[in-house]
């Protein structure tokens, strides 16, 4: 049986998402199952947004433009990442349910890499079956 990482996302900045990224990619590596549950960072998966989403977190700003920089230069961002991760191995992005509905968004508003919208039990349930749990 395959270990699983659940993950509950909670902010929409730069920073965060490529964190996202990089650990839900490692752990297509290792051959686990991810689950995400977005919080309030599931604006940043909204149709059209994940490519030029740019957020970043008020500790980060003066490194805003290196971090451009670096994913232009290595053509990579934190979409791109999660969009390879998830053609590869077993990764299911959810939106959280309460949230959708305070923005007033529907499963057809996000981008396709977002499965469904559930509630926070769903993220309970697959967080209580898993190996790993991070909040970000």
């Amino acid at each position: 049986m395959s270990q699983k990482v659940s993950i509950f996302m909670i902010s929409p900045t730069v920073e965060k998402l490529l964190s996202l990224a990089v650990i839900v990619s490692g752990a297509v590596a290792e051959d686990m199952d991810v689950y995400v549950f977005l919080s309030f960072s599931q604006v940043a998966f909204k149709k059209g947004m994940p490519e030029k989403f740019d957020k970043i977190g008020k500790d980060y700003e003066e490194y805003k433009q290196t971090a451009v920089n670096y994913m232009m230069e290595k053509k990579v961002s934190w979409y791109s990442m999660l969009r390879d991760a998830k053609s590869t191995g077993k990764v299911r992005i959810e939106a959280c349910s309460l949230v959708a509905d305070m923005l007033k968004l529907k499963k057809e508003d996000f981008d396709p890499l977002v499965d469904s919208i559930s509630g926070v039990g769903t993220f309970l349930n697959e967080a209580s079956k898993s190996d790993v749990v991070l909040y970000i």
